[in-house]
């Protein structure tokens, strides 16, 4: 079959050129072009087509004569990958949502070795458990080799941190902390009404 330039979807490939391909990857119809013009144009159809997937110059003389276009496929990499339409069984549309494994990076820069990263890692799997109802993994990881600083710089960087303001809680936490607090000064405001009130004070 010859699927429409620009069309996408899985591609069923039969053999041998199926070894090409992975049928549950998406593909993209990048173009359609004639074994002639490739030849012309000095590609090979031959060797980097048909030898390459495991078929034979009889395969390819075959296709020649009845005139059998090949397949440009666009893979999600972008590479390309060429296929005789004749080899072409079948095209299924994409009808599902496209998901993909998602990684936050978030860079510290360089800190003491044995500095302990517990409390951030909770409030991070916190924070986004709120925002976003995920679990996320979180895993500290050293992504250099360990340097050595001096005395003096490392007092320095000490002192840097101490003098931020750290709030060593996450959002949700704050949050929670916050509801609580206005809870009690509303109950504590209707118990001074009340006592206004048993005393006919403010109408």
């Amino acid at each position: 079959m010859v699927p429409t330039i620009g069309s996408t979807g899985l591609f069923t490939i039969a053999a041998p050129f199926d070894t090409l391909t992975d049928p549950v990857q998406e593909y993209t119809v990048g173009s359609i072009r004639s074994l002639q013009e490739l030849s012309a144009s000095g590609d090979d159809p031959l060797n980097n087509i048909y030898v390459l997937a495991g078929a034979t110059d009889a395969d390819m003389q075959l296709d020649l004569k009845n005139n059998v276009p090949i397949i440009v496929l666009i893979a999600v990499d972008g590479s390309f990958i060429y296929v005789p339409a004749s080899k072409v069984t079948s095209v299924a549309k994409i009808t599902g949502i496209p998901y993909v494994e998602k990684t936050l990076i978030v860079t510290l820069g360089y800190i003491p070795t044995d500095l302990n990263l517990a409390t951030i890692t909770s409030n991070i799997i916190a924070d986004v458990e709120t925002v976003m109802g995920i679990t996320p993994i979180v895993t500290p990881t050293d992504t250099s080799a360990v340097i050595r600083l001096s005395e003096t710089k490392h007092a320095a960087l000490v002192t840097a941190r101490t003098n931020v303001n750290v709030v060593n809680k996450s959002y949700r936490t704050l949050y929670e902390e916050l509801l609580v607090t206005n809870q009690t000064q509303m109950t504590l405001i209707n118990n001074i009404n009340q006592v206004y009130i048993g005393k006919g004070i403010g109408g």
